[in-house]
């Protein structure tokens, strides 16, 4: 499928849950069913496939799975005014990987996280581009494998720019197809909650060059 006719797809889907119109009251009860739907729905594609298809082991398992149950609260919007996200995330996947840990989810989130923000973004760009490289040769699903990828093209350009200032052998990573790939791999999982539609299709289009701010969510916490 071209991308013009994936970035059709997205926007469609966005513009559908841009268009549902509710009343305060309906918009209330459904925002915090939503979260509990989305909060399950992290759970499953995080923690329960760490469990099922991760690099699991006693010497790390509780790290990984504090650091994964936390993500899927943070990116759910079900933490609370007084906690401190960013900070759990980042003590508790330090611990899994000073324990060992080389579940390629975990170094994704090490490197996002953890990682020493005084190193150059030419490393930044490397550890994403293999954490994103780990991850597409896993059992992950599709939603997380497009962050993988997302994330290193992200950071790809940072380091790099585009066209020819962009090294040969992260040209051959084909970073922008395989996130693509991803992307439609992901979306056709039926039981994906709106939000994290919203979320992947935004950043899709914001990639290429269609941003659209005004209907994109936030949040405060650590997100995917």
């Amino acid at each position: 499928m071209k991308t013009a006719t994936r970035a059709a797809i997205c926007l469609g889907g966005l513009l559908i849950y841009a268009g549902c119109e509710q009343t305060p009251a309906e918009k209330k009860h459904a925002d915090e069913a939503a979260k509990e739907a989305r909060l399950k729905w992290e759970q499953k594609t995080l923690v329960d496939a760490y469990q099922q298809g991760g690099h699991t082991d006693p010497k790390w398992d509780d790290s990984v799975k504090a650091t994964l149950s936390e993500l899927a609260r943070s990116v759910s919007g079900v933490t609370t005014s007084n906690e401190n996200p960013g900070s759990l995330v980042s003590n508790t996947c330090s611990a899994a990987v000073e324990s060992g840990c080389d579940d390629p989810l975990i170094r994704y989130f090490w490197v996002r996280y953890c990682m020493n923000q005084s190193e150059s973004k030419q490393k930044f760009a490397e550890a994403f581009c293999q954490a994103a490289t780990a991850l597409e040769n896993s059992s992950y699903p599709s939603i997380r494998k497009y962050y993988g990828w997302l994330r290193a093209g992200e950071q790809c350009t940072r380091a790099y720019g585009y066209g020819t200032n962009i090294p040969t052998d992260v040209r051959a990573l084909n970073i922008w197809p395989n996130m693509e790939n991803d992307l439609m791999g992901a979306l056709g999982d039926k039981t994906m909650p709106p939000g994290e539609v919203l979320d992947i299709c935004s950043l899709f289009l914001e990639g290429q060059q269609g941003s659209i701010p005004a209907i994109v969510s936030t949040d405060c916490g650590p997100g995917e």
